[in-house]
């Protein structure tokens, strides 16, 4: 098995907790906070590894590999999560045809298993990205050609396709998403070996006002992602909202890397975050039906109004449906389908 980078998966960990309480009855303002970075977070972390180079062995050998461990987990997780919804009553029997040709389109927003909406959409940018590696050498062209896509999908589909994407498998969203997932590829090695007290005293400096002003963006965006909004709605609109959009994008998840790897430093914190993270897939395949089951418990016991009230309550709630996870259904999961997956 290849070495895990500790880091890294300390930022799997950190996206997927994001990604846990976005999809929970959380204010308006925390939304917002949520989805201005954590799916761009997710495929920059899924580029780590991607490499700027193509890989060894044939093309067919990389896709069987992606299919093992993409496809095959989407349609898995898709199929138990409509069992589950017909058999507590979410959804009637008789609309299961419907809901499985919802599921091979797997468009976001329409496949039943919504959560797993970026497993589809991450196939096609990973197959993309490999055979593009493969087929042009020069690393600047691909660079054109990825930026080209994200314009493209930024400005010239007709539609929002990383709110409403309306292509089968999210295509329409790979467009843009493959831009995060290529800054993943190429800057990885970079954020990877940097270590801070190797560096002279002004790129500590410049390191040192980069991460504090990303943590007060951070902040700010916490507390006043409503204003933001509107604001930058209202002066910019159109083309210069989007190009601010992107930077401030690139400036979060800076401050996303950079609490990796102040977490990678401390004992015991980092190994347990770690290990949460590194299951990620599980993670995202059981968030749905798991967090129904908890809702209904909350129900029967009279605490549902008391968890659901408050976005800190939110926040619990999802990191400790995470770890549960983790350390539970988790375990079972891997030893019946790690083989299949391609990850044992």
């Amino acid at each position: 098995m290849k070495q895990r980078i500790r880091w890294a998966d300390i930022l799997k960990w950190a996206g997927m907790l994001l990604i846990y309480l976005g999809h929970l009855p959380v204010s308006e303002n925390t939304y917002l906070f949520i989805f201005a970075q954590h799916v761009p977070l997710f495929f920059f972390a899924a580029g780590f590894f991607a490499k700027m180079e193509p890989r060894e062995g044939s093309f067919f050998a990389f896709l069987w590999k992606k299919i093992r461990s993409l496809v095959i987990p989407y349609f898995l997780f898709s199929l138990l999560t409509i069992l589950y919804m017909c058999i507590v009553g979410m959804r009637a029997w008789s609309a299961i045809l419907q809901m499985l040709l919802d599921m091979a389109a797997g468009i976001r927003n329409q496949t039943p298993a919504i959560q797993l909406w970026f497993l589809p959409c991450l196939f096609v940018i990973s197959v993309f990205f490999e055979l593009a590696k493969r087929i042009i050498r020069s690393k600047w062209f691909l660079s054109l050609i990825v930026v080209a896509l994200y314009v493209v999908g930024t400005f010239f589909l007709g539609h929002q396709p990383t709110m409403a994407p309306a292509w089968p498998w999210n295509v329409d969203s790979a467009f843009v998403y493959l831009l995060y997932y290529f800054l993943g590829a190429l800057l990885f090695s970079f954020f990877n070996n940097w270590k801070y007290k190797r560096q002279k005293g002004g790129i500590k400096a410049a390191w040192w006002i980069l991460f504090l002003l990303s943590a007060a963006y951070e902040v700010v965006l916490l507390l006043k992602s409503v204003e933001i909004s509107a604001y930058l709605n209202q002066k910019l609109g159109g083309t210069w909202f989007q190009i601010v959009n992107l930077f401030s994008t690139c400036l979060l998840l800076f401050f996303f890397v950079c609490l990796a790897k102040i977490l990678e430093k401390v004992p015991g914190i980092s190994a347990f975050l770690a290990r949460v993270g590194k299951d990620s897939l599980y993670l995202n395949g059981n968030e749905m039906i798991f967090k129904n089951l908890f809702s209904l418990l909350f129900g029967t016991l009279g605490l549902k109004q008391l968890v659901y009230g408050s976005d800190l309550f939110m926040l619990l709630f999802s990191f400790l449906l995470m770890v549960l996870l983790t350390f539970t259904i988790d375990l079972l999961e891997r030893l019946a389908f790690g083989r299949l997956f391609g990850d044992r």
